[in-house]
């Protein structure tokens, strides 16, 4: 997305939301949306040995960033996420979105929504934090007092 010189970025913002939303009104919600492209889904973890990290009850070990990729890709649009499948190269390039999920959850609550953005011609990179997913080791599955009050 490219801001207009002169334009404010909230308007930016809100122009955007409208033109999402506007899309949204014919389909029923539990629809499947499908763009042009087929989507490709690939997993890769990053590792970054300069920086160590210790969940409870584990050893220290490597940072690692596991980032799962959707893609538009080569074949029919389907609805669903091709494993490996062969990018769709000749009609790029794409646009990248990352997105951050939540805290305590993954990507996958959102895999409707980052599959439609691969369907649409985007690149869609989701990393899954490490310290901050529903799956980590240690993590908390239930709130203390000490965690939920504001300080």
């Amino acid at each position: 997305m490219q801001i207009v010189s002169g334009a404010s970025p909230l308007g930016a913002l809100i122009a955007l939301v409208a033109a999402v939303l506007s899309g949204l009104g014919g389909a029923p919600h539990n629809a499947p949306q499908t763009g042009a492209f087929a989507v490709g889904i690939r997993a890769i973890t990053f590792v970054d040995r300069s920086r160590t990290v210790r969940f409870p009850g584990h050893k220290t070990q490597p940072r690692a960033l596991t980032t799962v990729i959707r893609y538009p890709a080569l074949g029919p649009a389907a609805g669903v996420d091709l494993p490996g499948a062969a990018p769709a190269r000749a009609a790029g390039p794409f646009p990248l979105v990352i997105f951050g999920h939540g805290f305590a959850v993954t990507p996958a609550p959102y895999a409707r929504l980052l599959e439609a953005w691969a369907s649409a011609g985007y690149v869609v990179a989701a990393p899954i934090f490490p310290l901050g997913n529903a799956h980590a080791p240690g993590a908390r599955t239930k709130r203390t007092s000490s965690t939920s009050r504001a300080t």
